[in-house]
C-alpha cells in the first residue's frame, strides 16, 4: 500500500525535549497520561479528506478523522492539546503525552483533579 501525500509540512515546532526536561525542576510528583487514541478524535476537514484516500480491491476509502502517520498529525495533535492545557503551569504536553506535576503529593493531587 503506497500513500501519496501532498501535504505541506506545518512550520510550528514540536517542543524541544531538553527544554521540557529542564522545566521539571522542583517537581517531585508526576502523573503521565498517554493520549495515543486521541489522534483519532481530531476531525479532518471534509474538503481535505480526499487527500487521505486509498484504494483497496473494489473500494476506495477516505479518512474523516486524523490517522497516525500523516505528515502533520503529531504537530496538529500537539497544537490541539496545547490549546486546551497549554496555560496550566503544572502541566507539560509532549506529542500525545500529558505530564501533570506537583511539588508535593497534595499539590500534585490537586493539580491532577
Amino acid at each position: 500500500l503506497k500513500v501519496k501525500c501532498n501535504n505541506l509540512k506545518d512550520q510550528h515546532p514540536i517542543p524541544n525535549i531538553q527544554d521540557q526536561l529542564l522545566s521539571l525542576r522542583g517537581f517531585k510528583f508526576f502523573s503521565k497520561i498517554d493520549l495515543n487514541p486521541g489522534y483519532c478524535q481530531i476531525k479532518i476537514n471534509l474538503a481535505d479528506s480526499h487527500k487521505t484516500s486509498f484504494i483497496m480491491p473494489f473500494y476506495q476509502f477516505e479518512f474523516v478523522r486524523m490517522p497516525f502517520g500523516i505528515t502533520n498529525a503529531p504537530k496538529t495533535f500537539q497544537n490541539a492539546i496545547n490549546a486546551i492545557l497549554g496555560n496550566l503551569p503544572s502541566v507539560r504536553v509532549y506529542l500525545d503525552y500529558i505530564l501533570i506535576m506537583g511539588e508535593s503529593e497534595d499539590i500534585h493531587n490537586k493539580n491532577f483533579n
